[in-house]
C-alpha cells in the first residue's frame, strides 16, 4: 500500500485538498438527512466511520455535481453514479491513511489546528480571522464545530502523512 502511495501521492494530495476545499467552500449539508442519528456505519481498523460524517460527505459531494450540472442533479442520478459507494469508498480510504499516520505516531496539534482554521479564507473579515464569521457559517450549514475541527485534524493529519511518505521517498531516490 505505501508503494501504491508513493507512486500517487500526488494524486491522493490533489484528492485530499480538493475534498477538504470543497467542504469548506460549499458547505456540508443540504437535503440529506439521518434526522439526527448519531451512529457508526463502519470501521476500518481503530477508525469508526460515523453517519454523521458520511451525511456530511454525501451532501457535499451532491452538492458538487448539482452545481457541475447547473441545478440538475438530482436523487435518480445519485443512485445510478453510485454516490453513496463513491463516499463510502473515500471514507474508507481516508481511515486507511489515518490508521497509518496513527501507527506512525502522526499527530495534529490544537495550535496546528487552530492555525489552519484561521487561515481560512471563507472566515476571515478585512483580512483576519472572525470568530462569528466561523460560528454563523458552521451553524447556517448545520454543521457542528467538534464534527468540522475533527475533520479538519484528519484532513491535517492525512497531509503530513503524505508529507512524510514524500520525504521518503525523496531519500531514497
Amino acid at each position: 500500500m505505501l508503494d501504491w502511495m508513493q507512486k500517487h501521492k500526488r494524486y491522493l494530495i490533489v484528492t485530499i485538498w480538493v475534498a477538504t476545499i470543497s467542504f469548506v467552500a460549499t458547505g456540508g449539508f443540504t437535503s440529506f438527512s439521518f434526522a439526527g442519528m448519531n451512529t457508526d456505519i463502519g470501521k476500518v481498523g481503530n477508525i469508526k466511520l460515523s453517519s454523521d460524517r458520511f451525511q456530511m460527505e454525501y451532501n457535499n459531494l451532491y452538492r458538487q455535481y448539482s452545481e457541475q450540472s447547473g441545478g440538475k442533479f438530482d436523487e435518480e442520478q445519485a443512485k445510478k453514479m453510485k454516490l453513496e459507494e463513491q463516499v463510502i469508498e473515500s471514507m474508507v480510504q481516508e481511515a486507511k491513511l489515518i490508521n497509518l499516520a496513527n501507527d506512525f505516531g502522526v499527530i495534529v496539534t490544537d495550535e496546528e489546528l487552530a492555525n489552519t482554521i484561521t487561515g481560512i479564507e471563507l472566515f476571515k473579515k478585512e483580512g483576519k480571522f472572525s470568530k462569528e464569521i466561523y460560528d454563523t457559517y458552521l451553524k447556517n450549514m448545520r454543521i457542528p464545530t467538534k464534527l468540522f475541527e475533527n475533520t479538519m485534524k484528519e484532513q491535517i493529519k492525512i497531509n503530513k502523512l503524505l508529507a512524510l511518505l514524500q520525504v521518503g521517498a525523496t531519500a531514497k531516490e
